[in-house]
């Protein structure tokens, strides 16, 4: 058994990134020997980059490829690269998984094919018309858009993160589809460590507490743009009661940041925001176990309606914080029906504060999520997704 997964950057600021390595990182915990082609974006042993940036150390079973970029086209460059090396790696029990769609035509056009090849599909491209969050349909995506229509039927299967991703796929394409969460960490700071620890009862109901009443954090992780719902965030955060701060764990350059902090200056919520910053996972991760809820506001497109998958949310549900978002079907599938958050309408920023000082206020469904949430956890780890992944895909 082997998997060979193909991402893009590594390592840039970025959830693809963190995505990729935790992924591999725990198909390699569950005993299976991982192969992650990369694009060779920084310098260093990739040991020493495993700890520095993510905290981790590699499984024996994990073997990370970085692919130097030599010509001038990268892209091209690396596609093909990486498909001649996939072809050296694998034998008849591979299973090749990629992130993109751009190199799935170089692994089909591949003679004497003995790996079946699946799409992990973080995207979507077959129906342009669809995307109204894309509202240059420029050549290159629709170059994208052909080699996904082009692959996507001549496939083993594609790997969705929801449910809500796997109707939207059902409606194009008649090809096996497994559905399998992103992964979680792990439950960080006081939390019971062991992947088999069972909370109920008593147990449970002593596990979390609600915050401290003279002070509440609030968190946000990622991206600072628009398309995030930042400027309704910064509003509502000036509707929340005078104990409550807001962080926002993102910002990748120094423009994005000093941009944030005259948005913060502007709307008069000084003292109630702060920005840090693009985090390491190591701090961010610290850093998260000092909050108290999650932050998901997404703005209604076709992106945040049917393919997303937040790294955020994630990143709280290791650190059990109950995530409040916005209301679209995706989030409703995995902050709602799931029992670990609360959904609210960031368009009215009064309402929405009300609703999360209500909620941190109610001790019981405060802890109540809590618990959810960290049992949540401990059931999608990265390595219980590495065993998942291998059942859909070997057994």
């Amino acid at each position: 058994m082997k998997i060979i997964y193909i991402a893009n950057n590594w390592i840039e600021d970025g959830s693809s990134a963190v995505y990729a390595t935790y992924n591999v990182w725990g198909m390699a915990a569950a005993g299976i020997e991982t192969h992650l082609v990369v694009r060779n974006v920084s310098d260093g042993p990739t040991d020493k980059l495993l700890r520095s940036y993510f905290d981790l150390e590699r499984p024996k079973h994990l073997h990370i490829h970085r692919i130097d970029k030599k010509l001038g086209k990268a892209n091209l460059e690396f596609y093909w690269k990486a498909a001649r090396l996939v072809n050296r790696l694998a034998d008849e029990a591979t299973a090749v998984i990629s992130r993109t769609p751009k190199i799935l035509p170089h692994l089909l056009w591949r003679k004497n094919r003995k790996y079946r090849i699946y799409y992990e599909t973080h995207n979507f491209f077959q129906d342009l018309d669809r995307r109204d969050d894309l509202p240059r349909k420029n050549f290159s995506l629709r170059k994208t858009a052909m080699q996904e229509r082009f692959a996507v039927g001549r496939l083993d299967g594609l790997i969705c993160l929801t449910h809500t991703l796997e109707k939207l796929w059902r409606e194009y394409v008649d090809v096996p589809i497994h559905v399998i969460y992103p992964g979680v960490r792990g439950p960080h700071a006081d939390f019971p460590s062991s992947a088999d620890h069972a909370i109920s009862g008593e147990t449970a109901d002593s596990l979390f507490t609600g915050p401290a009443a003279d002070k509440v954090n609030l968190a946000y992780t990622g991206t600072l743009n628009s398309v995030r719902g930042i400027r309704q965030m910064l509003e509502m955060a000036g509707c929340l009661p005078g104990n409550y701060k807001v962080y926002l764990f993102g910002g990748k350059k120094p423009s994005e940041m000093e941009h944030m902090r005259s948005d913060i200056r502007e709307m008069g919520v000084e003292g109630r925001v702060e920005v840090t910053g693009w985090l390491p996972q190591s701090q961010l991760q610290e850093r998260l176990g000092q909050m108290h809820a999650g932050l998901l506001p997404l703005k209604d497109n076709f992106f945040n309606r049917y393919l997303t998958a937040p790294s955020k949310f994630f990143d709280y549900l290791s650190n059990a914080l109950p995530t409040i978002a916005s209301s679209l079907p995706a989030l409703d599938e995995l902050v709602v029906e799931n029992g670990v958050g609360i959904s609210v309408n960031w368009n009215d920023p009064q309402q929405a504060a009300k609703k999360i000082a209500a909620l941190i206020e109610d001790a019981g469904r405060y802890k109540q999520l809590r618990n959810n949430a960290f049992r949540f956890a401990l059931e999608h780890t990265w390595k219980k997704r590495g065993q998942r992944i291998a059942a859909a895909l070997f057994e």
